[in-house]
């Protein structure tokens, strides 16, 4: 029951930070825009490209080295 609940929350998080809700920060990393949101003990990382919907690359732990491995998955 409480993965459940832990999973809907992440997925509303994703919902409203693809929507431009709720607080976020945007990220320059390399040449992309990257949106970062902080849930739970998750960061969510979506690529913002104009006229596209946001990408989710990425939901990682707090405790992971994060940028490095956002830069993995941006190449």
């Amino acid at each position: 029951m409480m993965t459940r609940k832990y999973m809907n929350q992440l997925e509303h998080c994703m919902n409203a930070m693809a929507k431009g809700e709720g607080s976020y920060r945007n990220l320059k990393v390399d040449t992309y825009l990257v949106r970062v949101k902080h849930c739970q003990k998750h960061y969510i990382f979506g690529l913002v490209e104009s006229e596209q919907p946001i990408l989710i690359l990425a939901l990682f732990h707090e405790s992971m080295d994060l940028m490095n491995r956002l830069k993995t998955r941006l190449k």
